[in-house]
């Protein structure tokens, strides 16, 4: 029987990058008569402690301690055939432990990345982080069995360093999860307007800047919400804005509220790393997608078929104004997006591509 260590940074169930990357993938894994066994660097207490404000010093002993407890754990992985790396085995230095592990251990590294994250995010960070050695991301690629990378582009970075590299894009469960789809001749809620809407974390809220003169011209011809679903409120003004905060328990049915889903996007070096999965999202549920052309953002939208790409104002004002008045065309783009997504972006279409990994 095969073995499989997931040397996670995050608890179990607490980090989107890693429910959609991998933790979904786990019963795959039990079918397939692999054994599994997910070793996360934070700990509960850590995680709780990490992303708050100040603190400094009690964040860097936590980080320490769990430094620690990742090398006292480190000896134990000689008892499994591969070991998956998602972003990185640590959040902070040198890939250490990448190279114990494929070097030393001579374990098959499987690495997986969904950012371009050998750099350091420069919508928000412009100076950068030493202490994250962004350079490893390169590094672990080149020791790595295999390395899946979640588009083209993120791919052709690690293709620098080594020929196996595969693509496996983010997906969602439309089986178990997204399983349900939007009913555009009758709203999900009691809510008699049209909601335009748009999903994400405080890190991406600034993207809907983009769109901020697109919609307050909408909101000169029409009565409708714009619907934001983060973990933080955003601070600009608008009429139409209605806030909700994001909880994974009723995700599907707050997005479900949405008639028309928004991702805008800069374009620059980092987002063009982005997976769409903003768009896959809205996609999954029968919502028709406007996106930004910006990474892989057309390759999940095809153009007039399922929803639209907008590259300025203009786009956007008459992309969204003509979904708005013309049910059936929202309703023929829901459903085609649908079926875009069983097809290319969901759990079951990359089953295979994920246990191929471990082959």
């Amino acid at each position: 029987m095969k073995k499989v260590v997931f040397l996670a940074l995050y608890p179990l169930g607490t980090a989107p990058s890693q429910r959609f990357r991998f933790e979904q993938y786990l019963p795959y894994l039990t079918e397939a008569g692999i054994a599994w066994h997910v070793e996360p660097f934070y700990d509960a207490a850590a995680w709780q402690l990490i992303y708050q404000k100040g603190r400094t010093l009690a964040k860097a002993l936590a980080v320490l301690r769990c430094a620690l407890r990742r090398l006292v754990f480190l000896p134990k992985v000689l008892g499994y055939d591969f070991v998956f790396v998602q972003r990185g085995a640590m959040p902070v230095g040198p890939p250490v432990v990448e190279w114990i592990c494929a070097k030393i251990f001579r374990k098959k590294v499987v690495f997986d990345f969904d950012d371009a994250v050998w750099m350091p995010d420069i919508n928000i960070d412009k100076r950068g982080k030493w202490y994250k050695f962004y350079g490893k991301t390169g590094q672990i690629a080149r020791l790595a069995h295999r390395t899946a990378a979640g588009n083209d582009y993120l791919a052709d970075y690690a293709r620098q360093f080594s020929p196996r590299v595969q693509v496996v894009p983010t997906v969602v469960d439309t089986e178990k999860v997204f399983n349900r789809t939007k009913n555009h001749s009758k709203p999900e809620t009691q809510n008699p307007k049209l909601v335009l809407g748009w999903t994400g974390s405080h890190t991406t809220l600034l993207h809907l800047d983009i769109i901020l003169p697109a919609l307050r011209e909408l909101e000169r011809e029409f009565d409708f919400e714009f619907l934001v679903i983060a973990n933080r409120p955003p601070t600009f003004e608008l009429r139409s804005l209605r806030f909700q905060s994001w909880r994974e328990e009723t995700e599907v049915a707050d997005l479900l509220q949405i008639d028309i889903g928004f991702m805008p996007l800069a374009d620059n070096d980092w987002t063009r790393g982005k997976c769409g999965f903003k768009a896959i999202q809205y996609m999954a549920l029968g919502i028709p997608a406007l996106v930004s052309p910006v990474g892989v953002n057309p390759k999940i939208v095809d153009d007039g078929t399922n929803g639209y790409v907008c590259g300025d104002t203009e786009t956007w004002v008459a992309r969204a104004r003509e979904l708005m008045l013309d049910l059936e065309k929202r309703r023929a783009f829901g459903a085609a997006a649908r079926q875009k997504i069983v097809g290319h972006y969901s759990l079951a279409s990359q089953r295979e591509v994920f246990l191929g990994l471990f082959a």
